[in-house]
């Protein structure tokens, strides 16, 4: 009996691993670099090195999360941004530099590979922290910010509701959904006839063109996104530069639906409270 839970468990872990879907390794770093998801003793270091992997929302949660345990502890923060299939831009190329942040290349010592959430990198050196304040302190660079001020503006994004769709890791894959879960289509149209007027329009940020499709062709002229999905075979049908757009606008909706679960939803929430600061 033993023998066989060992074995399904093995094959999941494998569906699991090998997935386009989920897969975050990057065969660039070597085993012998690597401390996945392991926080680092810090007294004795002067600078931590981390190296982020997976998606852009979970790669700017553990900066922030670092971030606040070197300035709390009066140490230097280098991070190493590798472009992958998962995260396919350089941060720099989007965003301002952060204070107190550098980025280097994969040729230091990494004292923490992986990704985690803010809570959970603070809470283990024994810092409370509002996660919302975080925020502030990533900040789009003049072009990406003009991009997103003539968006706003024009469509008066403010006055709008935001729904986040995800379609990517969260589908076609049974172990994925188990593990993270899904909101239907369903769910979101109860979501918008719910806090929509017939008239109004609403925002859409989705990463996956049939996904856009279904709701261009129920809802027809009232539903707003940043861009047409162009079709590709490719996991990741949307680029950075428009996922960083999607996430910042959904942050201006006046009331934001996302995916349960997902770093993408959580990262305009916060920006949008962070606002207060």
């Amino acid at each position: 009996m033993y023998i066989i839970i060992f074995v399904i468990l093995i094959l999941l872990n494998i569906i699991y691993i090998k997935s386009p879907n989920l897969h975050i390794e990057n065969s660039a770093i070597p085993f012998y670099k690597r401390k996945d998801n392991i926080f680092p003793d810090i007294k004795d270091l002067n600078e931590i090195n981390i190296l982020c992997c997976s998606g852009l929302s979970n790669r700017i949660r553990t900066i922030l999360g670092f971030l606040e345990v070197c300035n709390i502890y009066k140490k230097k923060l280098n991070v190493i941004w590798i472009k992958d299939n998962t995260c396919n831009g350089d941060f720099l190329k989007y965003f301002e530099p952060i204070k107190n942040v550098t980025f280097i290349k994969l040729t230091h010592k990494i004292h923490y590979y992986g990704q985690s959430t803010i809570q959970n990198i603070t809470s283990n050196y024994n810092i409370h922290t509002d996660i919302a304040k975080l925020y502030k302190n990533i900040k789009l660079n003049d072009i990406m910010k003009n991009k997103l001020q003539t968006y706003i503006t024009k469509n008066n994004v403010q006055n709008l509701v935001g729904i986040h769709v995800r379609r990517t890791d969260y589908t076609g894959n049974i172990i994925g959904k188990l593990i993270n879960g899904s909101n239907s289509d369903e769910d979101f149209f109860h979501f918008i006839k719910k806090y929509s007027k017939d008239k109004d329009n609403f925002f859409l940020a989705t990463d996956n063109r049939e996904t856009q499709d279904i709701y261009i062709n129920k809802y027809k002229n009232k539903v707003l996104y940043f861009t047409k999905i162009k079709k590709t075979n490719n996991l990741r049908k949307t680029s950075l530069e428009n996922a960083i757009l999607d996430i910042y606008i959904l942050s201006y909706c006046k009331k934001i639906k996302g995916t349960y679960n997902s770093s993408f939803t959580e990262f305009a929430k916060y920006l949008k409270k962070s606002r207060k600061f």
